[in-house]
C-alpha cells in the first residue's frame, strides 16, 4: 500500500486565492479545466503543491487541491504540453486555445498572455488541480 503525505493549511493560515474570469471559472468548477496558468516563474506557486487553494471570481469561489506546478517558457509550449482540452476545454482546438488566452486582459486592458509580457516575467506557470 502506498502512503501519501498531504499538507493542509492550518487554522491560522490564509488559503491562497487564485482569481480568474469566465469562462475559465465555470470550466474549473465543472472539473473540465484541470490546469490554471499564471504568467511568471513558479517560485511563488511551488508552495501550493499538496495544499488547497481558493479559485475565485467575484464573490464565488471553489476550493481545489494543487497536485503539481510546472513551468513553460511560452504560452504555446504550455498549451501543447498540458493539452488544450485541459487548459481551455471550452474551445475546439489548440489554435483556439491560444487565441482564447491571448484575449485575456487586465482591468486596464493590457493583454495578460502577450509574448512580451510572458518573456519579461519569466514564462508561464501551470498550476494543476486534483
Amino acid at each position: 500500500m502506498m502512503q501519501t503525505t498531504e499538507t493542509f493549511i492550518g487554522a491560522g493560515d490564509k488559503m491562497p486565492i487564485i482569481m480568474t474570469q469566465e469562462p475559465w471559472y465555470s470550466e474549473i468548477v465543472s472539473g473540465r479545466k484541470r490546469v490554471e496558468a499564471r504568467v511568471g516563474k513558479p517560485n511563488h506557486y511551488n508552495s501550493y503543491i499538496g495544499n488547497y487553494v481558493s479559485i475565485s471570481i467575484g464573490r464565488q469561489s471553489i476550493t481545489k487541491r494543487v497536485i503539481d506546478v510546472r513551468h513553460y517558457e511560452t504560452l504555446h509550449e504550455y498549451i501543447v504540453a498540458e493539452g488544450w482540452q485541459n487548459v481551455a476545454p471550452h474551445v475546439v482546438s489548440e489554435e483556439a486555445a491560444l487565441t482564447a488566452y491571448r484575449q485575456i486582459k487586465t482591468k486596464t486592458g493590457a493583454q495578460v498572455y502577450s509574448d512580451e509580457n510572458i518573456a519579461s516575467r519569466g514564462g508561464v506557470t501551470a498550476i494543476a488541480f486534483e
